[in-house]
């Protein structure tokens, strides 16, 4: 992979993102879903991420673009390239460092800000390798229900994960509970949609947010997520709910909203997940 990527630098197709391009240098950095490489020369560090999956690549170059539009802070991407069956993002290089309580708070604030008068998104998209459908609704549990949960229940069930019981229990819950609580009168707003200390990446400059899955939701989704697999600040939470105007009672809630990504689970990772699912379902 490092010569394919060499290739490409000496090709001229980044349009001098490099002034000497004898003197890169490509290794591996770090591998997630998909393999990321680090490009570097005297004067910069680039990151370039290969995904076989060309839809995919174009759905997170438009993502990051429409983040950067939004002064969200994301790392600006350079270039989408294709070669051989391979999607190429050449991004700008974040140097790490521990996430700070008030860096990501700003961002997310920056995010949050950000309204819409329906819920949903412009285009479809993908959380990890699963594809999401989108299209606009009035209401939160519309949208909800036949852009996120139906489409995953429905997959799980074909793949024999679930059954139908678990679609009838799931339908009635997400309608009764959205009632209840009054959802469908949020206003929409744009969300991460995949908000995990993997996708939050902290640095002396703040906070940037990469590998989103957006749509115009409620916030509450994004802070559900956060918490399924830990790293954030301690009372981030807490702090930022008061600041973008949302209600009490988010720990009542969180169960319901991560029913989703545990079904996201269920269809990339299998069984093991299951009872992550129905043990939320059934607290409901």
């Amino acid at each position: 992979m490092e010569s394919t990527i060499h290739k490409l630098i000496d090709s001229g197709e980044l349009f001098n993102l490099f002034t000497n391009p004898g003197s890169v240098k490509v290794s591996f950095f770090s591998q997630s879903l998909f393999p990321i490489y680090l490009i570097r020369d005297h004067e910069k560090r680039v990151i370039v991420k290969v995904i076989d999956n060309q839809e995919l690549a174009e759905v997170e170059s438009y993502s990051l673009n429409y983040l950067f539009q939004k002064k969200v802070r994301v790392p600006e991407l350079f270039h989408l390239l294709k070669y051989q069956n391979q999607s190429y993002l050449f991004m700008e290089y974040i140097d790490t460092d521990r996430i700070q309580k008030k860096d990501l708070i700003e961002t997310l604030i920056v995010l949050y800000q950000n309204k819409n008068s329906k819920f949903g998104f412009e285009r479809n998209n993908y959380i990890g390798t699963l594809s999401q459908t989108n299209a606009y609704f009035e209401k939160f549990s519309e949208f909800f229900w036949t852009q996120r949960l139906y489409p995953l229940v429905s997959k799980a069930i074909s793949n024999g994960l679930l059954d139908t019981d678990h679609l009838l229990k799931l339908e009635e819950i997400h309608f009764r509970c959205a009632e209840n609580w009054g959802l469908d009168s949020h206003s929409p707003v744009l969300v991460h949609g995949d908000l995990w200390s993997g996708n939050v990446l902290g640095s002396k400059k703040g906070v940037y947010l990469i590998d989103p899955s957006l749509s115009y939701s409620i916030p509450e989704q994004d802070f559900a997520m956060s918490e399924l697999f830990g790293g954030f600040p301690a009372g981030w939470i807490e702090e930022i709910a008061p600041l973008i105007g949302l209600e009490s009672g988010y720990r009542e809630r969180r169960d319901f909203w991560q029913i989703y990504p545990m079904l996201v689970h269920v269809n990339i990772f299998g069984r093991s997940y299951i009872s992550g699912f129905q043990n939320r379902i059934m607290k409901y």
